[in-house]
């Protein structure tokens, strides 16, 4: 999926507000990121099978990478309201935080 101008805008945003002094690179220090393009996918670990479909999580990230060393974030796109949950997959998280 394509990132539009509106989502960009709606990430910076989101991401501003979490971090209104930056997101600071772990590794170099940088605090200059670029946004992919398209948002990208995780796959929920098979033992090096590859599973297309069936009950498979896949979950939709957003990269943001630094432009000095490259490091890479990922950032749920679900949670960023890129990317409509689906009914399944909601039921399958389990909140961590409160135990639900």
């Amino acid at each position: 999926m394509k990132l539009t101008d509106q989502h960009i805008n709606k990430i910076i945003s989101q991401l501003n507000t979490l971090a209104p002094q930056g997101i600071v690179c772990p590794i170099c220090g940088n605090k200059h990121w670029a946004i992919n393009s398209v948002v990208t996918e995780l796959r929920e670990f098979e033992n090096g099978n590859f599973i297309i479909g069936g009950q498979s999580a896949i979950v939709p990230h957003v990269t943001l990478t630094c432009h000095t060393c490259a490091y890479t974030l990922f950032f749920n796109a679900i949670q960023l309201g890129i990317v409509s949950p689906n009914q399944n997959e909601q039921e399958s998280k389990k909140d961590i935080t409160n135990g639900k």
